[in-house]
């Protein structure tokens, strides 16, 4: 196993994320998200760099150096073409998740059609699949609160 996959491994035995039903805990109810609901958007440069909006209400802010100019000068802050691009992949973090949950779902079952000896972990919501540890890991990190 790499240095990587042990990382991945650890991340998922540590918090529990064997599963595909992420949202859905065993009793049925639906889980609620301990993030701010989206869509969530980029919403421009404001005084602090650049912002990400959920309609009306700040969320976020991918700071820029303030200096007007792209190369990163020296300090603490990346330039403004990078500020502007970290606000855009910010904005679309919770579509991402979404994507990458289903995506997981979808791989799960059809790793069960061609494993069938996963088929008995998968009923009782685990994947046995470890290909998909890095995905199970990124789900993790993003749901950590």
């Amino acid at each position: 196993m790499t240095a990587q996959e042990k990382r991945e491994a650890a991340v998922v035995e540590e918090y529990g994320v064997y599963g595909i039903a992420y949202d859905t805990p065993e009793n049925g109810e639906e889980k609620m998200s301990k993030h701010t609901p989206g869509p969530w958007t980029f919403a421009g440069m404001h005084p602090y760099g650049w912002g990400i909006r959920v309609d009306d209400v700040w969320i976020g802010t991918a700071h820029n150096n303030h200096t007007g100019e792209d190369a990163r000068p020296q300090g603490d802050f990346p330039s403004n073409k990078e500020g502007e691009a970290n606000a855009h992949l910010i904005a679309a973090a919770p579509d991402l998740l979404a994507a990458l949950k289903e995506a997981t779902g979808a791989l799960c079952q059809c790793c069960v059609r061609l494993n069938p000896q996963h088929k008995e972990a998968f009923e009782q919501g685990e994947c046995g699949c470890t290909d998909m540890n890095g995905y199970r890991a990124a789900i993790a990190k993003a749901e950590i609160a």
